[in-house]
């Protein structure tokens, strides 16, 4: 019994996260990903089959946002700097894209 639950584990492990994403990037056609226009300026890419979308920032404040684009001001004394994407398609499926940033 110990052999087939180590076994279990073993594809589990492995097998999951590559059908995860497999099955993730069939439903959305494309994912969605986060563009830099510019210094601490991001656009959101692969938008068209978005329905839901919401920024957030660690480190730093929103200047100005829009639907898919922000500029932020990143804190000099945050020990850790990113900008996250996160929502949901029209199927229902949700989608949460990090981008981190080294000064």
């Amino acid at each position: 019994m110990d052999e087939y639950n180590n076994l279990s584990n073993y594809y589990y492990d492995s097998i999951l996260p590559i059908t995860t994403r497999f099955l993730y990037d069939e439903l959305v056609d494309g994912g969605v990903s986060i563009g830099s226009v510019g210094k601490k300026h991001y656009q959101a890419l692969n938008i068209s089959n978005v329905d839901e979308m919401y920024w957030n920032v660690e480190g730093g404040a929103i200047l100005y946002r829009k639907r898919d684009e922000v500029k932020v001001l990143y804190f000099a004394d945050s020990p850790k700097h990113s900008i996250t994407l996160c929502g949901k398609y029209k199927n229902g499926v949700e989608f949460n894209e990090t981008k981190e940033e080294r000064f």
